[in-house]
Parts: structure tokens; sequence; C-alpha cells
């Protein structure tokens, strides 16, 4: 197979992985609680933090169905942690101002969630609010994470099959004189001597 042949059969192949995994991306956004929350579950956070956070700022104008809140709130240690919590769980969203409870990892503070979230009672090991909806973002998810992978070895081995394709070669010319077709009106043979009449039309010399 040509070097050409091979890169066009590897760019096909990551492009088919990579819709895959759009598609899967987009499912798992869409179902469940979202990447966050699918990404939450593959990692088995602790969210057994907690602490009363004071809200900066309400984020609902680029997706009104999923607002984040910014907030502010001291861990156990002391550490004053300012991020955000999703807010889509709820039609009623805090104002600037507000104090909430939080839920968040110790060992990652910024990684937060509402309390009142049906989310923190799944990932404590309760029941997730929509069962059915978690089981699509979890194997979406998955889908997603496995067809990225495959395009990153789909994309390397295609530059190795490329680089080691054989290269394309010309034949070369046979050597030596090329035989000449025959002329159909060159006499054949030694060529008669000028008879009288040919010395009759003779030039004078």
């Amino acid at each position: 197979m040509s070097r050409t042949a091979r890169a066009v059969t590897g760019s096909v192949l990551a492009g088919v992985l990579l819709l895959v995994a759009m598609v899967a991306g987009v499912l798992a956004g869409t179902t469940g609680g979202g990447v966050d929350r699918f990404l939450g579950e593959v990692m088995a956070e602790d969210l057994s933090g907690s602490a009363q956070a004071e809200v900066l700022d309400v984020d609902d104008e680029f997706d009104p169905t999923w607002p984040t809140v910014d907030v502010r709130f001291t861990t156990d240690d002391g550490e004053v942690v300012v991020t955000y919590v999703d807010w889509e769980w709820s039609d009623e969203v805090p104002e600037v101002g507000d104090t909430v409870e939080v839920a968040y990892d110790p060992l990652d503070p910024e990684w937060a969630f509402a309390a009142d979230d049906p989310y923190v009672d799944g990932a404590a090991g309760g029941t997730p609010s929509s069962p059915a909806d978690s089981v699509v973002a979890r194997a979406a998810g998955l889908v997603a994470l496995g067809a990225l992978g495959a395009v990153v070895l789909v994309a390397v081995l295609t530059v190795v099959a490329v680089a080691t394709a054989p290269a394309r070669t010309v034949a070369a010319p046979p050597a030596g004189p090329f035989p000449v077709a025959a002329d159909p009106y060159r006499p054949v043979g030694p060529r008669p001597a000028p008879g009288p009449r040919d010395r009759d039309w003779a030039s004078p010399s």
C-alpha cells in the first residue's frame, strides 16, 4: 500500500472515531447530569466536606438551562476557596450575596456541588435522582473516552505507517541503442549504379 493510500485510510478512520467521540460526548453531557457528573462518578470523588458558601456571581446568560453559581467558602483546614457549582438541578437559582451550603472534596476543594444537589447523595452511595439517565451518561462517556483514545492511537499508527511505506520507484529506460523501425519506402540492399538514362539527365560537370 502506498504512502498516500495509508494516509487516506488513517485519516478516514480517525475522522469516524472523532465523530463517534463527539456524538457520545454530547449524549453524556445532556443526560445524567452532564460530563462533570460522569467524570465525578468515574473518579469516585469524596464529597464529605461541607461548608457555608457566599454567592459571588450567577452565570446563566450563555445557557439558561445550565446556570453556574460562583461561590466562596472556607474549608475545615482554613483554606479560602473560590469556585463554581452547577445549578441545573433546580429552577430556584440563588442571588448574589446569598449563602448556600456546598459539599466539596477535601483533597480538591474546588470540586464542589450544592449540598441540595441530588448528585451529592448519589456520589455518597445513595440512589441517583435519575438512574436511567445516569447509566446512559456513564455508557456514553465511556464510549467518548474510548473513541478519543482510539483517535490518538490511529493517528500514531498512521504516522508510523506513512513513514515506513516503501518509496515509489520509476522504472529506468532500457540500456543500449533503441531499435529503429524499418522505413517501408527505403530500398533494401545496395543502390544500383546509374544507367544510361540517369547519365542523360545528369547535370553537366
